[in-house]
């Protein structure tokens, strides 16, 4: 289910929109709505793909990159799917 983004806020009192990203180390992060440009994980608050990423979620993201680099199917970002 995804959150209303007039009533959604997380711990980090951001407002989240509807947009949902599944990301590899198991989190989920939506669009900041403050920011306007990126998503931030639910989790740990990092802005996905920037320096701030927890190593743990940079290294899972490498290793699906690196899947994807060898034939692999890599991983969707968008799926459904958890």
């Amino acid at each position: 289910m995804k959150p209303n983004p007039v009533q959604s806020e997380n711990q980090f009192g951001l407002a989240w929109g509807m947009d949902v990203m599944r990301l590899p180390c198991h989190g989920t992060a939506y669009f900041d709505e403050q920011s306007g440009i990126s998503y931030r994980c639910a989790d740990c608050g990092a802005v996905v793909g920037s320096i701030g990423m927890p190593q743990v979620c940079q290294a899972e993201a490498q290793k699906w990159q690196l899947q994807k680099a060898l034939g692999g199917t890599g991983w969707d970002y968008w799926s459904e799917e958890i």
